[in-house]
């Protein structure tokens, strides 16, 4: 509950995006359905009965139900890479600008090259699932129900026999989901560690050199990689498990629709048609299922991600100092100060006047060694 929150709060912007992408992709369906249905009738009744001019009106009807299924999924991408766009930029803005308000110098600074990870890697697998996953998931149970019922119109026995298979996948999701996030989140940690290590031997290159270091830094990184490498093959190897028990399940399943299907045939029970009926239908269930369950590890990556972004958020945050004149904050008052170091032979500030006003910007310039420095100490004391 607290992830779906989260990503309903962060998506103010692109709801109605999302609204009539969904509707577009129902479209599709539809449209996807009633090919199933016109297939059936151009088989079964137009080819063997029906004259010239009933043949090239189901070939229009055929051919408008191709062409518009073919315009709704470009609708369907422009849509989904606009909102995804629009959904990254802001998530970016806030939790970039969210960092300058955080406590400085606390035990809970994050390196930059984690937070950098964060703002690509972690932002770019929200928006992604938030744009596209979700609809799609809606979208592929929509077509899962409408596929099941036009089966179940065609034979209950073989539709029934092919969705039993979805409390199995469920099941089999419940199972995996839990062990595949922690995975993730290893594999995220892993890169943040990668990205700080290339980006603090790129800022400090000379004081590397001039230790010999190079080679030190250099073996660090690959045994770095080698872990990212290790995790990442450990959940290659878990998917590829997962994927190949539920495409040999799915096979079967087409395989029982096509000999179901072939035995009806022989014993004069179905037609042509709802042959072919059957055989597109097959498709229509079980890739829904597979779509699903390969979109539910997306979703347990994005937890993840939600979890190191929440982390950016919810860090302790500075009290801002009021911008304006009216403020009863007491500002930082100098009245003929002189300063010299115990063991110095000058005077570095002699009756030095000023008053730095609460909420107000002094800049401070001078060449090296005037003082500036000796100011700021003799300011915090």
């Amino acid at each position: 509950m607290k992830y779906i929150s989260w990503l309903w709060r962060n998506s103010c912007g692109i709801r109605w995006n999302t609204i009539v992408r969904i509707v577009a992709g129902i479209g599709q369906v539809v449209l996807g359905l009633l090919m199933v249905w016109l297939s059936k009738r151009f088989i079964d009744e137009t080819i063997r009965t029906g004259t010239a001019d009933d043949v090239l009106r189901m070939v229009a009807l055929l051919v408008l139900t191709v062409v518009g299924g073919v315009v709704l999924r470009q609708v369907g991408y422009w849509l989904t890479t606009s909102a995804s766009v629009r959904q990254t930029n802001a998530l970016r803005l806030r939790i970039f600008s969210s960092l300058f308000r955080r406590r400085l110098y606390d035990g809970d600074a994050l390196h930059s090259g984690d937070v950098t990870s964060r703002l690509a890697k972690d932002i770019e697998q929200v928006s992604t699932v938030c744009t596209d996953t979700l609809p799609q998931m809606m979208i592929t149970g929509i077509q899962l129900c409408g596929a099941f019922l036009l089966m179940r119109w065609f034979d209950e026995r073989l539709a029934w026999a092919l969705l039993l298979l979805t409390p199995l996948a469920i099941v089999f999701g419940k199972l995996i989901a839990r062990r595949l996030r922690q995975m993730t989140l290893d594999i995220r940690q892993d890169e943040s560690r990668i990205q700080m290590q290339v980006q603090e031997c790129m800022e400090h290159n000379a004081v590397l050199r001039s230790l010999g270091s190079e080679q030190w830094v250099t073996d660090r990184l690959d045994s770095m990689q080698q872990r990212l490498r290790g995790n990442m093959m450990r959940r290659m190897r878990f998917t590829v498990v997962t994927r190949l028990i539920m495409g040999c399940a799915f096979g079967l399943g087409y395989l029982l629709a096509f000999v179901w299907g072939g035995i009806g045939l022989r014993n004069g029970t179905i037609t042509f048609g709802v042959m072919t009926s059957f055989l597109q239908l097959v498709g229509m269930i079980q890739h829904p299922i597979l779509q699903l369950l390969n979109m539910v590890p997306r979703v347990i990556h994005t937890t993840a991600s939600i979890d190191r972004l929440c982390e950016l958020e919810q860090t302790t945050q500075a009290s801002t100092v009021a911008r304006n004149g009216n403020t009863s904050s007491k500002g930082i008052s100098f009245k003929d100060v002189s300063f010299r170091y115990a063991k110095g032979d000058r005077e570095i500030l002699s009756h030095f006047t000023h008053e730095f006003k609460a909420g107000s910007k002094t800049a401070i310039m001078g060449e090296t060694g005037i003082g500036k420095t000796t100011m700021f100490r003799l300011i915090l004391g």
